[in-house]
């Protein structure tokens, strides 16, 4: 009689976690990463391991651009205006901006706030009484206590810090009459304010109406100051500290007409861009300069094309450069025109000249860490 072998039948819950793991790291996107992880506790743990984020970050270095947020100072609106990109390269990332509040509609019930920085996929706003930070992925809004103490809030500086230990951070720069500068640092899972010691290294001829816009790269923020840089980073030992930066040596770079901006490289690699006449093709071009934490963080020169959107640049973000004419392309196809060729549109986006613009890209890993357990509440999934 001849034997019969039972059928063995395989489920989803059936297989090891290796298996799981590498159907996790194929998926398109990290909102779709995030809407699988959704589906059961098992899920969410291997997504959110700090391996596998690293793994599928390194998948998937290109982080898609969702849309822009445009900000004129012009009196009327304190609050950003949000474009979406259009052609979103998957259904996944247009349900995260449908079932998002990327309109900020709970900021324009009133005129309380006014915004004041974007990092990592978070908005910060600030009223007379507190601030605000706000996820518009997961709708969730964390109100933050004002510093204590004699802080002028005239004169300060409120930004966003990149945070691997905690949801978010944010940092109030003060200054005083010796044009010294102290940082006030909030750490959303302390729930309070730390001052910094009073640094010598000062902003000088600061005032309320300077523009002193972020610009965030590798965990640092940078501010334009005079014929430098002013850098703001997290030293070994846990403090803020604040310092000075050389620019690149770009001739006219320094001066106050000239075009850069600092941001970061798809793989988070701070770099400036900028656009400065270029001596050996004898023209003006987009020159990309990156900064080398093997180097003493000196500049080192990237590369350079005569390709030019416009003769002005609005921000950089995960290897996506942003033009005056606010078309954005990915910096590293602009690298690769040099073999000839014509780069991709990323996005195109209609706003009022002069307008300050942030690129929005979708979720890096941490942000991916907020839309599935945002500070240990699970968020619901984008809906479909």
């Amino acid at each position: 009689m001849q034997n019969t072998s039972k059928i063995s039948s395989t489920t989803i819950t059936s297989l090891s976690d290796d298996v799981l793991t590498e159907i996790l790291f194929r998926l398109p996107s990290l909102a779709s990463l995030a809407r699988a992880a959704l589906t059961c506790p098992r899920w969410r743990r291997l997504a959110t391991s700090c391996d596998f984020l690293a793994g599928f970050g390194a998948r998937h270095a290109s982080l898609p651009l969702l849309g822009c947020f445009f900000y004129a100072d012009d009196g009327y609106f304190e609050v950003p205006v949000f474009q979406r990109a259009r052609n979103l390269p998957d259904m996944d990332l247009a349900a995260v901006v449908r079932g998002g509040d990327f309109l900020l509609s709970s900021f324009f019930e009133d005129d309380l706030w006014t915004f004041k920085d974007i990092c990592q996929g978070l908005l910060l706003f600030a009223s007379d009484d507190e601030l605000a930070v706000f996820n518009p992925v997961s709708r969730r809004r964390t109100c933050v206590p004002l510093p204590n103490g004699e802080h002028d809030r005239e004169t300060s500086v409120d930004c966003l810090l990149p945070a691997a230990d905690a949801a978010f951070r944010v940092v109030s720069l003060e200054r005083d009459e010796q044009e010294r500068v102290r940082v006030h640092e909030y750490n959303s899972r302390m729930g309070e304010w730390r001052p910094q010691p009073w640094t010598p290294h000062g902003i000088i001829n600061w005032s309320p109406d300077d523009s002193l816009r972020a610009m965030h790269a590798a965990g640092r923020i940078y501010w334009k100051h005079s014929n430098k840089l002013l850098c703001l980073e997290t030293a070994p030992s846990g403090s803020v500290q604040v310092s000075h930066v050389a620019l690149p040596p770009v001739p006219g770079l320094a001066e106050a007409a000239a075009s850069y901006v600092v941001g970061d490289m798809e793989d988070g690699t701070c770099c400036l861009a900028c656009v400065a006449m270029s001596r050996r093709l004898r023209s003006r071009t987009l020159q990309v300069w990156l900064r080398r934490e093997d180097g003493g963080g000196s500049w080192e020169f990237g590369w350079e094309t005569k390709f030019l959107s416009g003769y002005s640049l609005c921000a950089v973000n995960a290897g996506v450069v942003l033009f005056e004419d606010y078309r954005a392309y990915r910096l590293n196809e602009l690298d690769e025109l040099r073999f000839g060729g014509y780069p991709q549109t990323e996005a195109s986006f209609f706003a009022s000249r002069g307008s300050e613009a942030y690129p929005y890209v979708a979720c890096s890993t941490v942000l991916l860490g907020r839309l599935i357990q945002d500070d240990g509440d699970e968020a619901r999934a984008p809906p479909g």
